[in-house]
């Protein structure tokens, strides 16, 4: 599986640096209680060779070059493909989490939003989580209930179009003009390109994401990544 890689690592390997990084995660489902997606297949979209499936608790685990671009992706029956943000990791990298949300879903909150997805753009959603969050297992994680920072204004570089945020029930609200309790922050149908992803709190410093759009990807960046408080 990794002989294409091979090229790379030798180049690493030549400038004395790190030859490769585990990135890490689970596969869970949207809306639950952590419920682990088994089966589910898991790559990185830069790496097309690189692909695994995830294991008895959603678990996954891919090896890759040190420093080189990453986009995880993950996929299964019912569920609809979900990319994460794109990484830059140069040692390991764990909690990659892929939150897998029931196709159908999808198209309801469409339909919430006031919008019919267009599959030449992309879509974007994240949560802006509050730093607590960040190290703890599944258990815990789902236990701690509201992940987000409420008062949030999101946006990005190159300009995004007008963001959407979700309700502390976590459904699409066209009356909010900042994050809920929630967190959720949703930019729909955005044109193919790479986004620095942003957001602005007067009382939190938020980290930032990169987004690789292209025509329908629906990039999910969410906790402990994504638009997360810096520690």
């Amino acid at each position: 599986m990794f002989r294409a890689l091979l090229p790379t690592l030798l180049v690493a390997c030549q400038a004395g640096g790190p030859q490769t990084v585990t990135l890490s995660g689970t596969a869970f489902v949207f809306g639950g209680q952590g419920e682990p997606v088994v089966g589910a297949r898991v790559g990185i979209a830069e790496w097309p060779e690189i692909v695994v499936t995830t294991d008895d608790l959603g678990h996954y685990a891919v090896e890759l070059p040190a420093g080189a671009e990453a986009t995880p992706w993950a996929e299964a029956d019912g569920f609809a493909p979900m990319y994460l943000q794109t990484f830059t990791p140069d040692s390991d990298l764990d909690q990659a989490n892929m939150q897998l949300v029931f196709s159908e879903l999808v198209e309801v909150y469409a339909i919430l939003a006031g919008t019919e997805l267009d599959p030449d753009t992309c879509q974007i959603a994240s949560t802006v989580s509050r730093a607590e969050i960040q190290g703890l297992s599944m258990d815990d994680f789902v236990a701690v209930g509201d992940h987000g920072i409420e008062g949030a204004i999101g946006w990005g570089l190159p300009e995004l179009p007008q963001p959407l945020y979700t309700s502390e029930f976590g459904s699409p609200d066209l009356g909010l003009a900042g994050t809920s309790l929630d967190g959720g922050v949703l930019w729909g149908n955005v044109e193919p390109g790479v986004y620095e992803v942003r957001a602005e709190h007067p009382d939190h410093t938020i980290d930032t994401f990169v987004a690789t759009c292209r025509p329908g990807r629906f990039i999910n960046a969410g906790p402990p990544w994504g638009l997360r408080e810096l520690l």
